[in-house]
């Protein structure tokens, strides 16, 4: 972890969560959406690194935290668009799509 840009937590993968992201890139590739080259890791994103001051302080306290495993549950899905700009970034709900069990 030497200049990240972006801090993120893993999920532990199940094939529920493989086979959501390999439909979705499916369905977006009958878009005309090129397939991802990047093997898929399930994550949620925590926050975006946007300087290097107390860079080295951060990526230390990182390091020294550790998370429990929750199972939860998810009743739908947002796709969302993400806007970077200089001062933060930007989301909007494009759709919802709810998650039947």
């Amino acid at each position: 972890m030497h200049n990240p840009r972006v801090i993120w937590i893993g999920i532990k993968t199940n094939q529920t969560v493989l086979d959501l992201q390999a439909e979705t890139e499916q369905v977006c590739a009958e878009f005309g959406f090129p397939k991802d080259a990047h093997v898929f890791h399930p994550h949620i994103t925590l926050g975006r690194v946007k300087e290097t001051r107390n860079l080295l302080r951060l990526t230390e306290a990182i390091k020294t935290i550790t998370f429990e495993p929750i199972e939860t549950f998810c009743s739908e899905i947002l796709l969302m668009k993400s806007e970077l700009h200089p001062s933060g970034s930007l989301y909007t709900i494009l759709k919802s799509f709810p998650l039947h069990t």
